[in-house]
């Protein structure tokens, strides 16, 4: 690596995207699917990554791409790929009904519900105290709660939790499979883990290459600041909001703390407005007007 550049790894958004999300990169999310799955090799060669970028540096600074992977096999199944490094139970809702439109979105008018394709949803968590039962693989589906083996749809949709920490052994389809390396590989903390882990399978020893020749551009170290910036922002909005709320409020305290933070990512970062909407709540229009202030020195008129 560059000297003095910091070492990204697989579990941030923009390299789990770069890896796995990106078409000149499919054999590595067709390798670690077919190894999740038990699949024989090749399986799923032919899988095509719907929403595959190009992730250069105009694309990456300015957001152009989803940081959900949605891979279409050969036989027209759905897979979304989504990489997190939190996981409570909002974020379980929220995946939940994002793969439900997914499947959704395939069904016509007085179709057979048995006409779709699967869908599954795969979210890989950094965290080892989110599942229950310290589970590391966990699958969702839909049943009839007054009997749970009433299965509703358990062929067609279903939501895999995969833990990627590694303070814990995983086995999945009741074996330690070959899943382990990529499991180990995507949770890796330092480059010396992540060398390490890649020396035991050669696809594992390509993507090793590949992460670290797309993390040394600046473009990626440049990202990833700015996504912790956002996460700073957002750790300090509890004090600000008690601070603010007991002078002037509850709700003005918390009106204050989040226009704060949109105020110092428009003003030291270029991440884009929708962005920013979905980090504080504040509508697109009113942003631009704040951006709109700023532009002109009139910050003062914000507050």
């Amino acid at each position: 690596m560059k000297e003095n550049f910091e070492f990204l790894p697989i579990y941030r958004d923009l390299m789990f995207k770069n890896l796995f999300g990106t078409e000149k990169n499919k054999k590595f999310t067709i390798d670690m699917l077919e190894k999740l799955f038990c699949l024989e090799k090749g399986s799923l060669n032919g899988s095509i990554i719907k929403n595959s970028v190009n992730l250069d540096k105009e694309t990456v600074l300015n957001k152009k791409f989803e940081l959900d992977i949605i891979v279409e096999t050969p036989n027209k199944d759905i897979l979304n790929l989504e990489m997190q490094c939190i996981y409570n139970k909002d974020a379980k809702i929220k995946n939940f009904m994002y793969v439900t439109g997914l499947f959704y979105s395939q069904l016509k008018t007085s179709e057979n519900y048995k006409e779709t394709k699967k869908v599954t949803g795969i979210n890989f968590i950094k965290s080892i105290n989110t599942l229950e039962e310290n589970k590391n693989i966990q699958t969702y589906v839909m049943t009839n709660v007054d009997n749970p083996n009433d299965k509703m749809l358990p062929e067609l949709f279903n939501v895999i939790v995969i833990n990627v920490d590694h303070n814990c052994e995983i086995f999945y389809n009741k074996t330690k499979n070959d899943f382990e390396g990529w499991r180990l590989f995507i949770g890796a903390d330092t480059i010396e883990e992540l060398e390490k882990i890649s020396k035991t399978d050669p696809v594992l020893k390509e993507a090793y290459k590949e992460s670290i020749r797309f993390m040394n551009n600046e473009y990626a170290q440049d990202y990833s600041l700015q996504e912790k910036l956002i996460r700073s922002q957002m750790a300090n909005i509890g004090e600000e909001y008690f601070i603010k709320g007991e002078e002037q409020g509850v709700e003005k305290g918390k009106t204050y703390a989040t226009k704060e933070i949109a105020l110092n990512l428009l003003t030291n970062t270029n991440i884009s407005l929708e962005e920013i909407s979905k980090c504080t709540n504040i509508p697109v229009n009113e942003l631009k007007e704040l951006q709109s202030k700023i532009s002109k020195n009139k910050r003062e008129e914000i507050n």
